[in-house]
């Protein structure tokens, strides 16, 4: 007679289990997204695949983010384009999938923000998956001048909103995207980084520093982590397009 020894619901998933998948979370207050730098694109503006390295504060990778997106799709649609995100632990486990359909770009974009368009693609819409499950969506809010990112749980509850100032333009200094409770408490923040003026101009590899609200579970940190992401997108995405 074969025994038993896993009850339905207590075995630990991959990404829930020590020192593995999300779970490299847990013990993290920290987390720094440094893009890397293509230079074909940097010397011939052809758009290639995002990567990002995510690393702790002792500069560690303890992940890795890459774009799965056809060349045309890239260079004819910018950053607006659908994308598909997976960010991979140091076992090589896909432990995230982000996605995001086609969107819009509101008026004044990017360097101030004012959304216009009565569409859904307004919105920019991001789910976040692990494993098939569904962590939350992340989103725009439909404001005027203060560009508003939204952080949804799994279960539709809004657990964070992402603020900035309305020109989102560094000239010369690290922009900062404030991370806010419900009842409006500032608890951790999103800095994109300024990278020197060369970077700045000529390539759109940008590196952001996220510091996480404290006592928040794996799950929202990769929220959180996902919205860097969406930053990038929104806000910085265009410059080796401009060029």
């Amino acid at each position: 007679m074969s025994v038993v020894t896993d009850q339905p619901g207590t075995k630990l998933s991959s990404f829930s289990a020590p020192g593995k998948g999300l779970a490299l979370l847990n013990n993290l207050d920290q987390l720094m997204v440094r893009q890397k730098v293509e230079l074909c694109e940097a010397v011939t503006g052809f758009e290639q695949k995002n990567k990002y390295q995510i690393c702790d504060s002792h500069e560690q990778e303890v992940f890795f983010l890459r774009e799965e997106t056809s060349c045309c799709t890239r260079n004819c649609c910018g950053p607006q384009r659908p994308f598909d995100f997976f960010l991979t632990d140091p076992h090589g486990d896909e432990v995230l999938h982000l996605h995001r359909d086609c969107v819009c770009s509101p008026c004044g974009w990017p360097n101030v923000f004012c959304c216009l368009c009565c569409f859904d693609c307004a919105e920019q819409a991001m789910t976040v998956n692990s494993f098939g499950a569904e962590l939350g969506i992340l989103s725009l809010e439909r404001t005027f001048f203060v560009p508003t990112i939204k952080v949804m749980d799994g279960g539709g509850n809004q657990v964070f909103s992402i603020v900035s100032d309305f020109c989102q333009c560094s000239c010369g200094e690290d922009i900062e995207y404030r991370i806010l409770t419900m009842q409006g408490e500032e608890v951790g923040n999103i800095t994109k980084q300024y990278n020197g003026f060369c970077k700045e101009v000529f390539t759109d590899a940008d590196n952001f520093v996220i510091n996480f609200p404290v006592g928040i579970d794996m799950h929202k940190k990769a929220l959180l982590l996902s919205a860097a992401l969406m930053i990038d997108f929104l806000f910085f995405e265009t410059k080796s397009n401009d060029n």
